[in-house]
């Protein structure tokens, strides 16, 4: 506790014990009611203190679990943009038309493998941000701004879930592979995949950050 904060506290809890003296001396006087001031102004202030030491202990427990939940989304996001960046290789490179898909063997399977790596990554990367979400009650407006872009990545990544899970990487390999390279040619799951690996890490750090200079 900084000594601001428990200067603070004591000067809250002196001015409880004035109230409670008043309050005493207000029902003795005019109502002639006895009351037992110490007993009661101590356990009001002994609660009073306590309460207050507690909120001052949940804070940076607050700060160091979303701290470890971002960290974790951003070792994810790294995976994710690996495999991703495989992907888009492949497509440029390797893959650059169905013919060269039909007859290479290690192309097919080469193609089916990072296909099914980015759809587990993809998965597991929506778990973390969801899990994430659920911690924020979108009280302030920082608050709220931050949640809105969480949400808009994991509308992305549901989107690019769905494309990669159009078809059957396994059973219909060359369907897939058709679909998925039209999106990739016209830049539709880059421009979604960026909110994701570039915006919202910079937006985790600014929002951290913020939460750090209000406490």
């Amino acid at each position: 506790m900084t000594k601001s904060k428990f200067l603070k506290i004591l000067f809250l809890g002196v001015v409880l014990l004035s109230c409670c003296f008043s309050g005493s001396y207000f029902l003795f006087t005019e109502f002639d009611i006895q009351t037992d001031f110490l007993v009661a102004s101590a356990i009001f202030f002994i609660a009073f203190v306590l309460l207050s030491l507690y909120a001052d202990w949940k804070e940076p427990q607050y700060l160091n679990k979303l701290e470890q939940d971002q960290k974790e989304i951003r070792i994810a996001i790294k995976t994710y943009k690996k495999s991703m960046d495989a992907l888009f290789y492949f497509v440029e490179y390797q893959g650059k038309n169905i013919e060269q898909l039909k007859q290479d063997d290690n192309l097919y399977r080469g193609y089916q493998t990072i296909v099914r790596n980015m759809i587990d990554y993809t998965d597991e990367l929506r778990k973390l941000l969801m899990h994430y979400q659920y911690r924020f009650k979108a009280k302030t407006l920082h608050e709220k701004a931050h949640v809105a872009i969480v949400v808009s990545c994991l509308q992305s990544l549901e989107k690019i879930h769905d494309i990669l899970n159009k078809y059957d990487v396994i059973y219909d390999c060359l369907e897939s592979y058709k679909f998925v390279k039209l999106r990739m040619d016209n830049n539709y799951i880059a421009t979604m995949s960026k909110q994701v690996t570039e915006k919202l890490p910079d937006e985790m750090t600014e929002f951290y950050i913020e939460l750090l200079q209000d406490k």
